[in-house]
C-alpha cells in the first residue's frame, strides 16, 4: 500500500489508488493515461525533470578554434548548471588562448594526448595523456594544443550550461606553440 503524499503513491481520478507497477515500468505518459490521472500545470509531462540520452551529431567550430560536438547543454536537455561536449584536436594544431569566467572546466582525454598552457601569461604547461583528467579552475587563462602526430579527442565538462557564453578570448596571449615545439 502506498500512502497519499509518499513516493510511489498515485491516485486516479476516481479517488482510488493506482498500482505502482505503472509508475515503475511504463513510460510516464502511458502510466498517466492508464491511471487516468489529471496533472496540474507544474506536473505536465513536458515540464517534468527526466533523464535524457543525447548523441552528439553536429560539429561546430567554437571561438577557441576547435571542433566541438555538444552533448549536454541548456539547448539540448535544458541543463541549468552543466555543459558536456566532445572536442577534436587535430595533430599539430592548437586552440586560441581563452578563459571561462566564473566556470570550472574538467577534461577527460578519450584518445590521444594533448597539452595545455595555462596561467596569467601561459607560463605553465601540462601534458594531458590519454585516459587522464585535467581540471581548470574558473577564470584561468589556458591554451590547449596537440603537438603529437595523432588526432586527439577529449570530453569537456563545464559548470556553464551554455557552450560559448562564458568564453573570453585572450588574443594578447595567442602565439604559435606548434612551431615552437618542433
Amino acid at each position: 500500500m502506498f500512502y497519499k503524499g509518499y513516493p510511489g503513491h498515485v491516485e486516479n481520478r476516481a479517488g482510488g489508488d493506482t498500482d505502482p507497477f505503472f509508475c515503475h515500468f511504463l513510460p510516464l505518459s502511458l502510466t498517466l493515461f492508464i491511471a487516468n490521472v489529471t496533472l496540474s500545470e507544474d506536473l505536465k509531462v513536458e515540464n517534468l525533470k527526466t533523464c535524457k540520452v543525447i548523441f552528439p551529431t553536429n560539429h561546430f567550430t567554437g571561438k577557441q578554434g576547435l571542433s566541438y560536438q555538444v552533448g549536454i547543454s541548456s539547448e539540448t536537455v535544458g541543463s541549468t548548471h552543466l555543459h558536456m561536449q566532445l572536442a577534436t584536436i587535430p595533430a599539430k594544431s592548437q586552440a586560441k588562448a581563452h578563459k571561462h569566467e566564473h566556470h570550472e572546466t574538467s577534461v577527460y582525454a578519450l584518445s590521444g594526448s594533448t597539452w595545455v598552457r595555462f596561467g596569467e601569461k601561459l607560463e605553465n604547461e601540462l601534458e594531458v595523456p590519454e585516459g587522464s583528467f585535467l581540471y581548470i579552475p574558473e577564470g584561468v587563462p589556458h591554451l590547449p594544443f596537440n603537438k603529437s602526430e595523432h588526432t586527439a579527442v577529449v570530453v569537456i565538462a563545464r559548470t556553464d550550461p551554455n557552450e560559448q557564453e562564458s568564453v573570453i578570448m585572450l588574443p594578447a596571449l595567442d602565439y604559435d606553440l606548434i612551431s615552437e615545439t618542433k
